[in-house]
């Protein structure tokens, strides 16, 4: 089990290192699954499609609301 310190350093580090300019608005409605998905995708060949599947779903469901 990892100190809830640990995981949240983890998620921050997600936020600051993302490589797109992404609205506030999105980051906020980021859960904190899709951060930790972003954290175990970085450094690999999906992180890209990883992180469009986050910004497109959020989108998808501001435009169903």
């Amino acid at each position: 089990m990892f100190p809830d310190t640990y995981i949240t350093e983890r998620r921050l580090r997600v936020v600051r290192e993302l490589p797109w300019v992404i609205t506030a608005s999105v980051l906020l409605e980021m859960s904190d699954e899709d951060l930790d998905e972003l954290d175990v995708a970085t450094d690999s060949q999906h992180y890209w499609r990883t992180l469009g599947d986050i910004v497109d779903r959020i989108q998808a469901s501001r435009e169903a609301a």
